[in-house]
């Protein structure tokens, strides 16, 4: 797991045969600054990103949508397209409504077809749903939160290298998280943590890992603008987490090796 700043997060199997980005807010992405990091060339333009695909030699890429704000979207249709045009096997994941109806007019302003780059034959997925690409099957679930269009927002349960992510997307905590856990069993979550105006911060991020159960957390989406929190809402996340849970706080850029144990 590569956590890219602000709520966007790179998975991949060992070999990165299987590649997944939930969200696509790269070159604009200001969530590095904050940190004192510099933005890598990969995640500088689409130039950098094909160029970063093709050389990790990803058979399979998945695009996760959780949702329509620019903090999440705002690279989302130039990234699809400029995989789709380099040859890349890219398919995308996002709420049926939006996939079908929704965003359609922007997957053609964009030159895509619909049918082609949208998981399940161009539908997508809705709540309770299950979607494959290659080596990676995702499950929509629920997000507490809210976007442009008129549709709901989601976060996923993410299957890749044989490791189950909870990737919470912007959302509060919610009790229904321990269905979650019921169904899909997620070992790693992937929380935002940015509190202030959109989301939960460290402490509702802690109860949601006691409900998922998880063994390992990562603390995501924070500090990348006025709104979000700062830098130090990732160590205090690390305090207030469940007894046993593990705790990878990281700068943007970073990575970390997780297992399904």
């Amino acid at each position: 797991m590569r956590w890219l700043g602000a709520g966007i997060v790179e998975l991949a199997s060992p070999d990165y045969r299987d590649l997944v980005f939930v969200d696509a807010w790269f070159w604009s992405n200001g969530g590095w600054a904050a940190f004192g990091v510099e933005k890598p060339a990969e995640y500088s333009s689409t130039e950098g990103l094909v160029g970063y695909v093709k050389n990790k030699g990803a058979s399979s890429v998945l695009v996760a949508l959780t949702h329509d704000h620019i903090d999440h979207i705002g690279d989302y249709f130039q990234t699809l397209a400029a995989l789709v045009e380099a040859g890349i096997n890219v398919k995308t994941v996002l709420q049926a409504d939006m996939a079908r109806q929704g965003l359609v007019a922007r997957f053609k302003e964009a030159g895509l077809d619909p049918a082609d780059v949208i998981v399940n034959g161009g539908v997508g997925t809705n709540f309770g749903g299950r979607a494959t690409h290659g080596g990676i099957t995702t499950w929509m679930v629920p997000a507490v939160h809210s976007q442009f269009l008129p549709y709901p927002p989601c976060g996923y349960v993410i299957e890749v290298g044989g490791v189950r992510f909870y990737a919470s997307g912007d959302t509060h905590v919610y009790g229904d998280l321990a269905l979650v856990a019921r169904l899909y069993h997620p070992q790693v979550a992937l929380v935002c943590v940015g509190d202030n105006a959109f989301t939960m911060g460290p402490d509702g991020a802690a109860i949601a890992c006691e409900l998922l159960g998880c063994s390992t957390a990562i603390p995501i989406h924070y500090a990348h603008s006025p709104r979000a929190g700062t830098p130090e809402l990732g160590p205090e996340f690390a305090r207030l987490a469940p007894a046993g849970v593990t705790v990878h706080v990281l700068k943007p850029g970073e990575s970390v090796e997780v297992s399904g144990g």
